[in-house]
């Protein structure tokens, strides 16, 4: 989303409901399965050793081992083309047409699935080629081009800092 100033000029962006967080967005995972299933990996891993002739780890011991083998929950976002976590939000710029009167300018509230989910709001124009009131740009072309890269790179490494 972009707030304007009176002479149409960009004031600030900001994501919305697109937090930056640094890392992949992840499916909410059923604590109660993923406990049943970490019991059912600690006896595969004993029954493994067995079989591989390796001593059997006490039950304290096999959880760095499942722990190692465990993959984390799915990602509800594909990840972009640059490798960074958090999804391209900004790729065009809805104006007014700034040859039109004020009173034709008004923002609507549409559902843009299923380029975002169902349960989220856009605002502008669904259809800008259907008025004459807004324009589209693409952010690549505006000088502010790189800015969400930077922010999405500054989260992911703040994510990494975090982590250690």
């Amino acid at each position: 989303m972009v707030q304007h100033d009176a002479q149409g000029d960009v004031l600030f962006l900001h994501r919305n409901s697109h937090k930056l967080m640094g890392e992949p967005l992840r499916e909410q995972l059923n604590y109660k399965s993923r406990a049943i299933a970490w019991s059912k990996k600690k006896i595969e891993v004993r029954q493994r050793f067995r079989q591989e002739g390796k001593p059997i780890p006490s039950w304290s011991e096999l959880k760095p081992i499942v722990q190692a083998e465990e993959l984390p929950a799915p990602t509800l976002e594909a990840p972009e083309p640059d490798g960074l976590p958090d999804s391209v939000v900004w790729t065009h710029l809805l104006s007014f047409n700034s040859s039109f009167k004020r009173e034709k300018y008004y923002v609507k509230t549409y559902f843009a699935y299923p380029d975002f989910p169902r349960s989220q709001n856009c605002y502008g124009q669904r259809n800008v080629s259907m008025t004459e009131h807004f324009f589209a740009q693409n952010v690549t072309d505006l000088p502010f081009a790189g800015l969400e890269t930077n922010l999405r790179r500054f989260a992911a490494e703040a994510m990494e800092i975090k982590q250690t």
